[in-house]
């Protein structure tokens, strides 16, 4: 007698879709980052305010919504929030680069462009809780010190965590794009924040080339420089467009908006078509 074949089982491929590529890899970046010295640095970074506040509250010296609001205009927008938006968007492609790890990752199973954007997309959570969980307890160290119920304070923290948050995801954009193209160091990405940031956010109606300008726009506050005592600033833009420059906060939050979605276009493009050596 002759055996008899078992008959062949087609078994289907496994055809695992682009998405679910990307967010299995966002998963793993996240869990490996979340640990490393580098966010935890930065999270210690930004809750020195709150540290400074604690000894402020036992001193008995602390002046609650008026001191949460002055360091979020003064600290948290202009240097906290883009230095954590730096050392997370700009090693996007960066690290891998100098770990000799970017031939790997782009020879895995999906494309390019999935790889990038779960790696921006991780950079990005990654820098909005680093510096919103901080401000979120400094004002909480705030309004034990105020006379004034939370519930005044409220509106003011959602301004703040509501800015500080598309504020980190339009500044890691922007960072991880300069890391594309440049593809071996921060350099750029600070010479952008000196450059854009610093000296023409300083300038007025310049200023608008700034994100800082736009993200003081979304949230209401106060960017007019602290020794403006004679007002310069609105003198000039009075001059020349005759009233104060002062957008709505929907132009703010369409500006800093189209400039993420072209940041994270040009991104992609210029990742799935370069190559890397190391």
């Amino acid at each position: 007698m002759t055996e008899k074949k078992a008959p062949d089982i087609d078994r289907p491929e496994r055809n695992i879709s682009a998405p679910v590529l990307g967010v299995h890899l966002l998963g793993l970046d996240l869990q490996r980052q979340v640990r490393t010295r580098k966010t935890i640095f930065l999270f210690v970074i930004q809750l020195l305010p709150a540290i400074i506040a604690i000894f402020s509250l036992v001193g008995g010296s602390l002046a609650g919504l008026e001191t949460f609001e002055s360091t979020v205009e003064g600290v948290y927008l202009p240097l906290l929030l883009p230095l954590a938006a730096l050392f997370f968007g700009g090693p996007t492609i960066v690290d891998e680069v100098e770990g000799r790890t970017i031939t790997y990752l782009t020879l895995r199973p999906l494309s390019r462009t999935t790889l990038l954007l779960s790696k921006l997309a991780t950079s990005m959570i990654l820098a909005i809780a680093v510096t919103t969980i901080p401000i979120v307890l400094f004002f909480v160290i705030c309004m034990l010190g105020s006379p004034d119920g939370f519930g005044a304070g409220l509106p003011l923290l959602g301004s703040a965590v509501g800015t500080v948050a598309v504020g980190a995801i339009t500044y890691t954009a922007v960072f991880a794009l300069l890391g594309v193209i440049f593809a071996s160091t921060l350099l750029p990405g600070i010479v952008y924040y000196v450059v854009f940031e610093l000296i023409l956010a300083a300038i007025p109606l310049v200023e608008v080339m700034s994100i800082k300008f736009h993200l003081f726009t979304i949230g209401g506050f106060e960017r007019h420089e602290p020794d403006d005592e004679g007002g310069m600033r609105e003198m000039l833009e009075n001059m020349i467009l005759d009233q104060p420059l002062d957008p709505q906060w929907w132009v703010g939050l369409l500006c800093v908006g189209l400039l993420t979605l072209t940041a994270v276009v040009a991104s992609a493009l210029i990742f799935k078509q370069r190559q890397f050596h190391v």
